[in-house]
C-alpha cells in the first residue's frame, strides 16, 4: 500500500468512523459523492476485505461503469464471479492498467472458470509474476488434482485447499486436507477422495461432474468467514451460489469447518446464513471445529437446523491417533515459536512494538536456560525473525515451515517441549503431536481452541499490559509440570478420538 493510500485510509477512517456499515451508510445518504471520493470509499472496503458491504456499495450506483475506472470495474465484477467479463475487460485495457494487476486478475479469472492451462500461461508468459508465486502452485496444484479425478458413486468429492507436499503454503492449511481425510477414512477405508478447490466457482457443468460422487466433504479449515470471500456468491468462501447449491443431490457434510472470524460476536451477512442454512438442509451435519463456533452458527440458522450444527475437533488435533510411528519420537530441550502477520491491523492494534518488546524481554530472561526456535508457517511469519535482530539483536534460528511436508510438519511439532504459537495451527497441530501448546491469542479461534481442551490458562492475550510477565511465568510452569500436563492433554485428546469416529460413522456415505 502506498503512503498515498495510507493517508486516504486514516483520512476516511477518521472521519466516517472505523466500521464498513459507516462507509456503506455515508454512501447511502450521499449517493451524489464525487468521483474521487467514490473510487477511495471503494477502495477502503475492498482492503479492509469488507466483502458485504462492497457488494452492497456497487449496487448502490446504477451508473457504475460510467463512473468507476476501468481497474474497479474489473475488481466488482470479478468478486460478482462475472469472470468472462473480467477477462474480455482485461484483454480490451491492458495498455491502461498494469501488468502485474492484469495478470494477476487474467489469471485469477481463468483460475475460477477451472481454465487452468490459460491460467498457468498467463502467468508463464509474464515477467513480472514472480509475486505470484503463491497462486500459481495453486493452479498447479488444482491442474495436478483434476487430471488425477474420476468421479463415481465409490468416491468422495473434498472440498478445501490443496496442496502439492513439494509446494510452499500455510503449513497448517498444508496439513490439513490430509488428515481430514486420513480420519475418515479410519473408518471407512473404501472410501477414495478426488481434491477439488473451494475457491473455484461451480457452474453448471461443475454441479453435474458433484453429482457423480457418492457425497461431497467440506473442510477442514476457516472457511466460514465473509473477509476471505472470493466472491460475492455464497458470503463465505465456497465460490457456489444459492442456485446451484441448490442442484447438488448427493449427500454433503462440513467437517471440521472454522467459524473464522476475529473477534467475537461477529454477525453473519444475510447471505452467508441463507447459504449456510441450505447447506445445513442439505447435510449430513455442518461440523465446526470449535465449541465456540457452534454457538456462533447455531444463532444464525433456523431453530429446527440446529441440531445439525456440531462439534467436530481440527483432525490435526489427533495426530497421535493418525501418525502413531511419528508421534512416539522424542523430543528436545527448546521452545518453538511462531508470529503471525496477515490481517496485521487486527491482530496487533497499532501495539506491534510493546508485544514486539514483550516477546523479546522473555526470550532474553529464558536464553539462558532453554533455546528457542521460530516456526514460520508462510513465508510472511520470517518477518518476526527480521525484527527481533533489528531492534533487539536477538538470532533466533528459523524452520521454514510451510516448505516441509504434512509428515514434516508433524515431526517438527512433536520436537519441542513446548510451542509458543499466534497462528491457530500452532497451537492445534503440536497439541495433536504430544507437545504442550502455550497459544498467543491475537485471534478468536486460538483462545476458542483452549476453551475446548478445557485449558484456557495456556492462552494469553497479547494485549494484557502485563503479557512478558505473565508469559514468562506460564512458560517456567509448564516446562516444570510438563510430563503431568501431556499426560493430560494426551486424555483430552482421546476424548475428542472418540467423539470424531462418532461422527465419522454418522457420514451416510
Amino acid at each position: 500500500m502506498t503512503t498515498a493510500q495510507k493517508v486516504s485510509n486514516w483520512c476516511i477512517k477518521t472521519c466516517l468512523g472505523e466500521t464498513p456499515e459507516a462507509i456503506l451508510s455515508f454512501s447511502k445518504r450521499r449517493v451524489w459523492i464525487r468521483n474521487r471520493l467514490r473510487h477511495l470509499l471503494f477502495n477502503y472496503l475492498l482492503v479492509k476485505r469488507a466483502y458485504r458491504y462492497l457488494e452492497q456499495y456497487v449496487t448502490l450506483f446504477s451508473d457504475f461503469d460510467a463512473v468507476f475506472p476501468i481497474r474497479q470495474q474489473v475488481l466488482r465484477y470479478y468478486y460478482e464471479a462475472d469472470y468472462t467479463r473480467v477477462i474480455s475487460l482485461l484483454e480490451q485495457h491492458r495498455a491502461h492498467l498494469s501488468s502485474r494487476f492484469v495478470v494477476e486478475y487474467l489469471a485469477l479469472a481463468y483460475f475460477m472458470k477451472n481454465q487452468n492451462a490459460e491460467a498457468l500461461k498467463t502467468l508463464s508468459a509474464s515477467s513480472s509474476s514472480s509475486h505470484l508465486n503463491g497462486l500459481k502452485e495453486r493452479i498447479q496444484a488444482v491442474d495436478y488434482f483434476n487430471a488425477q479425478n474420476n468421479p463415481s458413486r465409490q468416491r468422495i468429492a473434498h472440498v478445501a485447499w490443496h496442496y502439492l507436499a513439494d509446494h510452499s503454503g500455510n503449513a497448517g492449511d498444508k496439513l490439513l486436507p490430509e488428515t481430514v481425510q486420513k480420519v475418515i477414512r479410519f473408518d471407512k477405508p473404501d472410501l477414495v477422495f478426488d481434491r477439488y478447490h473451494v475457491h473455484q466457482h461451480i457452474d453448471q457443468k461443475q454441479v453435474d461432474l458433484l453429482n457423480e460422487y457418492a457425497g461431497i466433504v467440506i473442510g477442514g479449515g476457516g472457511l466460514v468467514y465473509p473477509a476471505s470471500a472470493p466472491s460475492f456468491q455464497s458470503g463465505w468462501q465456497w465460490n457456489i451460489s444459492l442456485e446451484n447449491l441448490k442442484a447438488l443431490k448427493v449427500p454433503i457434510a462440513f467437517f471440521a469447518v472454522g467459524y473464522n472470524s476475529f473477534r467475537d460476536k461477529v454477525p453473519g451477512s444475510r447471505k452467508m446464513i441463507e447459504h449456510l442454512t441450505l447447506c445445513a438442509e442439505k447435510s449430513n451435519y455442518l461440523g465446526f471445529r470449535h465449541l465456540s463456533d457452534v454457538r456462533i452458527v447455531q444463532t444464525f440458522l433456523p431453530e429446527a437446523l440446529t441440531n445439525k450444527i456440531r462439534y467436530q475437533p481440527c483432525p490435526t488435533t489427533l495426530l497421535k491417533h493418525l501418525y502413531p510411528t511419528i508421534t512416539k519420537q522424542g523430543k528436545e530441550p527448546f521452545i518453538s515459536l511462531n508470529f503471525a502477520y496477515d490481517r496485521f491491523d487486527e491482530r496487533f492494534k497499532g501495539y506491534y512494538k510493546n508485544i514486539l518488546g514483550a516477546m523479546a524481554k522473555v526470550i532474553q530472561r529464558l536464553s539462558p536456560t532453554i533455546e528457542f526456535m521460530y516456526y514460520a508457517h508462510s513465508p510472511g511469519d520470517k518477518i518476526f525473525v527480521k525484527h527481533l535482530k533489528r531492534a533487539y539483536d536477538i538470532n533466533m534460528p528459523c524452520l521454514e515451515m510451510y516448505t516441509l511436508t504434512p509428515e514434516e510438519i508433524i515431526k517438527a511439532y512433536r520436537t519441542p517441549y513446548l510451542s509458543l504459537g499466534m497462528r491457530g495451527h500452532a497451537g492445534l497441530i503440536p497439541f495433536g503431536a504430544g507437545t504442550i501448546p502455550l497459544g498467543l491469542v491475537a485471534h478468536r479461534k486460538v483462545s476458542a481452541f483452549f476453551e475446548d481442551i478445557e485449558k484456557p490458562d495456556l492462552a494469553l492475550d497479547i494485549h494484557a499490559h502485563n503479557f512478558a510477565n505473565v508469559l514468562e511465568q506460564k512458560i517456567r510452569e509448564s516446562l516444570e509440570k510438563r510430563l503431568s500436563l501431556e499426560e493430560a492433554l494426551l486424555e483430552k485428546q482421546h476424548q475428542m478420538w472418540k467423539l470424531t469416529r462418532q461422527n465419522v460413522a454418522q457420514l451416510n456415505f
